[in-house]
């Protein structure tokens, strides 16, 4: 059987994000090697601030994107054309304009989901959008998403047995661990964008609770503003609630920075519920590291995190209950140690770079054999 030929269509970073992360540890696995694989980058901004920004630029950037689409579907015969496609208006209406150059070609399409709650967003438009989105997903000829909780958002929309639950997986850390100098201080790591619905700051609100019973504690947050105006709300919270000296912010971190923040944390806090969240991939990235996670049950996070054996899940924007995690490992440095060593095996066994490229290609062979209408 020759190759699999698959065009993917899709953004890798800069801007730093789940979507153009992902992508890109893809990209760069032996997924491009078991099949043919085509790539047209479609970057838009570099930086977070601009994602949802509208400019002439990005509309000549759509347009040289389209021409891509059609030169490449000309030139070749595509099994499949991978789409990483995103629940948000600005990017399905982007994607309406780019999956109609797609379908002059008979290509079947797959999309590669970094979305959650469509049911809710769809509700939410007004008739034209609602109208734009069920043709865009009308498009699909099967799915990929990255867990068992995401299905529902293919319901009425593809047969359950096209749309495959596939988990992210991570590149290993470059560096190696570096024994952490003797210290009572317990640091505790944010590392997302700072954005208000990834928590962020309900990990500062939970502070004042936390440093009332641990004093020698250190707040990390790694990660670029969403605007200049969260940036001014949050310090005005810091400076008014005296909370300076327990906290730093890194700004973005990459590489080695960004492995080096990991190994010299004790706990992780995402307390995501950003409504479009998915798998939350540092995680991935924390558990790799052998630290403590505390998250939410956005998405399928709760597929990753064990309750108690690698981390806590805890109730959306709850303070309290993110101060009391918190506090429980700090307290129990024993508990700390064996999620440390769950987590390591965990990421070894399940969530390395080479096992989410085989799951990946296993989903396209299983999707393949399921949509060919003439098997060899």
């Amino acid at each position: 059987m020759e190759k699999l030929r698959i065009l993917f269509i899709g953004p890798t970073p800069p801007p730093y994000h789940g979507v153009t992360v992902m992508n890109k540890i893809l990209l760069s696995s032996q997924f491009c090697n078991v099949f043919h694989v085509d790539i047209i980058e479609t970057n838009y901004s570099e930086k977070i601030t601009d994602l949802n920004s509208l400019s002439l630029d990005k509309i000549k950037k759509l347009l040289s994107h389209i021409n891509k689409i059609i030169k490449l579907s000309s030139k070749n015969k595509y099994d499949f054309v991978c789409y990483p496609i995103n629940f948000t208006r600005n990017a399905l209406l982007r994607d309406f304009l780019l999956l109609f150059a797609i379908k002059l070609f008979p290509y079947k399409i797959i999309y590669y989901t970094h979305g959650n709650n469509l049911p809710s967003f769809i509700k939410n438009e007004n008739a034209l959008i609602k109208g734009i989105i069920h043709k865009v997903m009308r498009y699909a000829d099967g799915a990929v998403v990255v867990g068992e909780n995401l299905r529902f958002n293919y319901k009425g929309i593809l047969p359950d047995e096209l749309v495959v639950p596939v988990h992210h997986g991570m590149e290993g850390f470059v560096t190696k661990p570096k024994a952490r100098q003797a210290s009572d201080e317990i640091r505790v790591l944010y590392l997302s964008n700072l954005v208000l619905t990834k928590g962020f700051f309900v990990l500062i609100q939970a502070i004042p609770k936390i440093v009332q019973q641990v004093k020698n504690i250190k707040f990390i947050f790694g990660g670029e503003w969403e605007n200049a105006q969260t940036k001014e709300d949050v310090m005005r919270y810091i400076e008014e609630n005296n909370l300076s000296e327990f906290i730093e912010f890194k700004g973005r971190v990459i590489g080695e920075e960004k492995e080096k923040l990991y190994y010299d944390s004790d706990i992780f806090v995402f307390p995501t519920f950003y409504p479009l969240e998915t798998f939350g991939i540092v995680n991935l990235e924390a558990m790799q590291a052998g630290l403590p996670i505390i998250t939410t049950g956005r998405g399928a996070i709760p597929e990753i995190v064990e309750e108690g054996k690698n981390g806590f899940i805890v109730p959306e924007q709850n303070p309290e209950a993110i101060a009391d995690k918190i506090i429980l490992l700090f307290q129990n440095k024993e508990l700390r140690e064996n999620i440390r060593n769950n987590n390591i095996q965990r990421f070894k066994d399940f969530y390395t770079k080479e096992k989410y490229a085989q799951r990946m290609i296993d989903a396209f062979l299983y999707l393949h054999k399921k949509l060919d209408k003439n098997p060899d």
